[in-house]
């Protein structure tokens, strides 16, 4: 008999950014493992079959919240063995306390939202959820999964004194075309994800300006691809235009599917200033096609820096644009290489079939309590 797993994510569509995206992909991973069935509960969820031993229910559900009302009375009474929970501060939190009657292993997966800065925003209504919630449900959680030794840490800062699950994200691997080097072309610098101030858009945007108008952009040109908040994308739309810079930057809206596949291909190296991330998606898939990477340490992939695979730069505008003139005035071979140092971090670190494999094995072993793998600790 298979193992039924039931998770329980928030808006799983393209729209949901890097966590719906990581969510599904990790399941169609783990679901090749004959061992497993699952059914993903998530709001704008594509109900009819795609994958074996991979179920998608569309719970509905309202706001950032995700009230919904028929969540429960599809847990309640299921054969489910084991219930992950992806994401913090939504419905999905309250109704794993409730399944918890039934006595079996409960997974919680927090995705950077224990960071400092992710807890300071809207941190009063965090606190209030915390105490009403959010703070019972990761106490009571069989085990956390963290992305990273940094989510690992915060997690311990909460007080929670169980096992946790130390399981990177993972990408699938593009075959990645030789790029044109050298002639007069404009060359292209991406940043793709939401647009939000946690990614630092606006001091993205002051930075280049400022290289623009010092004379280093040296046939450079930056592309914003994304989605969010239409009063922040306004906002930006409005800076760029404000800053006379719509020459050197282009906003291109979102790009989900093969038109993402065909914008990374396009690019000549990818910028991530985040102000804070559990593990940026954007990132690895940049690795993946072989793109050099520039990005802040909040991103919290200090082995990119360690292999060589990216360089490390602020969010603040003025050591922003600093770090990026430096790399604008680096050779084609010094790209080069950092990029096929970034596609090989991938290829031997950040698979999805990795990350599934790990996963497995943590279900296995909550299941069985035999067997612990080395990517669970025990504190």
């Amino acid at each position: 008999m298979p193992i039924k797993i039931a998770v329980l994510a928030g808006d799983v569509s393209p729209a949901g950014g890097g966590v719906a995206s990581a969510v599904t992909a990790l399941y169609r991973a783990l679901c090749e493992d004959g061992d497993f069935c699952v059914t993903l509960f998530g709001r704008n969820g594509d109900p009819s079959p795609q994958w074996p031993n991979l179920a998608s229910v569309d719970i509905g559900g309202r706001g950032k919240f995700g009230y919904s009302p028929s969540l429960w009375s599809r847990l309640n009474g299921s054969a489910f063995d084991l219930l992950h929970v992806h994401g913090l501060w939504t419905y999905g939190s309250v109704v794993a306390q409730r399944w918890r009657r039934y006595r079996r292993p409960t997974m919680v997966s927090p995705h950077g939202m224990l960071d400092a800065w992710a807890l300071a925003k809207s941190g009063w209504k965090k606190r209030i959820a915390g105490a009403l919630f959010e703070r019972r449900n990761i106490a009571n959680a069989t085990c956390i999964h963290a992305l990273n030794p940094s989510e690992k840490a915060a997690v311990r800062s909460w007080g929670y004194k169980g096992p946790v699950a130390v399981i990177p994200n993972g990408v699938e691997l593009p075959a990645v075309a030789a790029r044109r080097q050298g002639g007069a072309r404009t060359r292209t610098l991406l940043f793709l994800g939401r647009i939000d101030p946690k990614k630092s858009v606006l001091e993205l945007i002051e930075a280049w300006s400022r290289l623009k108008s010092e004379n280093r952009l040296a046939g450079w040109r930056l592309v914003l691809a994304g989605w969010g908040d239409e009063g922040y994308v306004g906002e930006v739309r409005r800076r760029i235009d404000e800053l006379g810079a719509s020459g050197s930057i282009a906003f291109v809206g979102p790009r989900f599917g093969e038109e993402r596949a065909a914008t990374y291909s396009g690019a000549d190296a990818f910028i991530l200033p985040s102000r804070s991330e559990g593990m940026p998606m954007t990132v690895l898939e940049a690795w993946s096609f072989g793109l050099p990477v520039l990005m802040s340490r909040e991103c919290n992939l200090e082995i990119g820096f360690a292999r060589k695979a990216a360089v490390p730069i602020a969010t603040d505008p003025s050591a922003l644009a600093e770090a990026i003139g430096l790399f604008l005035a680096t050779t084609a071979e010094e790209r080069r290489l950092l990029g096929a140092a970034g596609r090989h971090l991938v290829e031997t670190e950040f698979t999805w079939q990795n990350a599934a494999a790990r996963l497995a094995d943590t279900y296995r072993w909550l299941l069985t309590n035999t067997g612990r793998p080395s990517c669970v600790d025990i504190d």
